[in-house]
């Protein structure tokens, strides 16, 4: 009797240590996310890890804009429908909800240019009540472009009629593995296949590789691609070969700011 007493007894202790210990890491472990602009047409989204204030795991994703997920099929008719934007030979849903927000759209007479960049693909701006440009009011805002994350994660966007109920018109823009509209990149198969061996995933994973273990505290100017098409983050080299490799270490280093001052 008294074995089995202190048998239970060594176990509930071997537990209440052990529950211990998990609460002294986790407590240990600071979380900060970050959201912007990346790529130039995308809402970007770092997950950045940080136990004794350096990296100990991230992770990156991207959102869709209309620009990519508003284009339908173009149909053989006569006349282009009235909810239907054209743009050359793309045709872009006209109108479209987002959560409880209703936007129409229009043909910009001119690009888009912010802070001295051109964003050439946003050849259609998209109006709400108190929001006179979708990508301007993104682009100003982390908290919008959160809430712009949020509603699509909950599958809260589509293309509309006129009266903005759900459009019945086949889609054009990228697509998950069940031939279903996707809004984020690691389900829609973007830039990978035989010919991408790295791909976008790979340029992901490459990017975590190189700030684990650090403060991501490299300035931008010592961040550049050497002979071999790699970007070097002050001494080390990556694996990364994307073009806005510094959207993504900036992006990066906002998610860490937040997760050491949390």
């Amino acid at each position: 009797m008294h074995k089995k007493i202190f048998a239970l007894f060594v176990i509930f202790i071997s537990v209440f240590v052990l529950s211990a210990c998990r609460k002294k890491v986790n407590n240990n472990e600071k979380v900060g996310v970050a959201y912007g602009i990346t790529h130039s047409d995308y809402i970007g989204v770092a997950t950045v890890k940080v136990e004794n204030d350096v990296v100990s795991d991230a992770s990156f994703e991207e959102y869709y804009l209309p620009n990519t997920w508003a284009k339908v099929k173009t149909l053989e008719v006569s006349e282009v429908p009235e909810d239907v934007i054209v743009d050359g030979t793309t045709w872009y849903g006209k109108y479209l909800v987002i959560g409880s927000k209703r936007f129409v759209g229009a043909l910009r007479t001119e690009p888009l240019v912010l802070d001295g960049k051109t964003y050439s693909k946003q050849t259609v701006r998209y109006s709400s009540e108190g929001i006179n440009d979708l990508f301007v009011w993104l682009y100003e805002s982390e908290e919008n472009r959160k809430w712009y994350v949020n509603e699509l994660e909950k599958g809260n966007a589509y293309v509309a009629t006129s009266d903005y109920s759900k459009a019945g018109y086949e889609t054009a823009g990228m697509t998950t593995s069940e031939g279903k509209l996707g809004f984020k990149k690691s389900i829609t198969g973007y830039w990978q296949g035989d010919n991408y061996p790295l791909g976008w995933k790979g340029n992901m994973a490459a990017i975590v590789e190189v700030i684990k273990g650090t403060k991501v505290d490299v300035s931008l100017d010592d961040i550049k691609k050497n002979e071999n098409n790699k970007w070097v983050v002050g001494n080390v080299v990556s694996g990364a070969t994307l073009t806005d490799f510094k959207d993504y270490y900036k992006l990066a280093k906002e998610a860490y700011n937040k997760a050491v001052s949390s």
